[in-house]
């Protein structure tokens, strides 16, 4: 199952649109680097991008087929200090 985060609907002066906003912390959206030692930290890494670019695949899909956008939204596009 996916949840997004957000589902806005805007009025424009084309009409209504619609866009799926997902908001993910940008090392989960990158893909990470390989590593020689396969560590638990790796390996979680690999798997979280792995399940969220199979989920965003979906979502694109879902979305293109009822003419929606779908956003994925990081701390870079909001503009936050990462600590």
């Amino acid at each position: 199952r996916y949840y997004p985060d957000f589902l806005v609907k805007m009025r424009t002066k084309e009409g209504l649109r619609t866009r799926m906003v997902e908001v993910k912390p940008l090392k989960q959206v990158k893909e990470p680097k390989v590593q020689n030692r396969k560590t638990k930290r790796y390996i979680n890494e690999v798997k979280t991008f792995a399940i969220n670019t199979y989920k965003w695949k979906a979502a694109r899909d879902f979305c293109e087929d009822r003419g929606w956008e779908f956003v994925i939204i990081t701390e870079k596009e909001l503009g936050l200090i990462s600590w």
